[in-house]
């Protein structure tokens, strides 16, 4: 017998499996995101609050200014579990990482000419998504380099 492969898996086989993946986020939706990606905040304290502007260096380097209320930035990475809003920030532009910040300030280096999504995700000190009642906490932010 031959092993499973995906490469030559007939196309209806990798759409029924393709379906079927789709389809286990819904099937644990009542359990809540699974606690090993995300940190569930306290549902009794106010979800952290992100504000962000972009500011452009005359050496043409692009700093963001973040500013975050009920969250506390933390240069330490550990693996402690804890559901407290404390960690850093990954900055998305479109789905590639380009920073993290540990502190409010973080440079973004020299962005090519244009207009730029930034999306900034709050992160704990483990590296899980930081959940509050309203889902993850992240702002996205339109930046143009001129």
């Amino acid at each position: 017998m031959k092993p499973f492969s995906l490469i030559t898996t007939s196309a209806p086989v990798l759409t029924l499996l393709i379906a079927m993946l789709a389809v286990i986020p819904w099937l644990n939706a009542e359990a809540g995101p699974p606690a090993s990606v995300f940190v569930m905040l306290d549902p009794k304290t106010p979800d952290p609050r992100i504000e962000a502007d972009v500011t452009s260096l005359p050496t043409g380097e692009q700093l963001l200014r973040l500013d975050v209320d009920g969250f506390t930035f933390s240069k330490i990475c550990a693996a402690v579990e804890t559901n407290e809003p404390i960690g850093h920030a990954h900055i998305y532009a479109g789905k590639q990482k380009i920073a993290a910040a540990y502190e409010p300030i973080v440079s973004l280096g020299k962005l090519p000419k244009g207009e730029h999504s930034l999306r900034i995700m709050l992160r704990a000190q483990d590296h899980r998504a930081l959940v509050g009642s309203e889902g993850l906490i992240e702002r996205e932010i339109t930046v143009v380099v001129g």
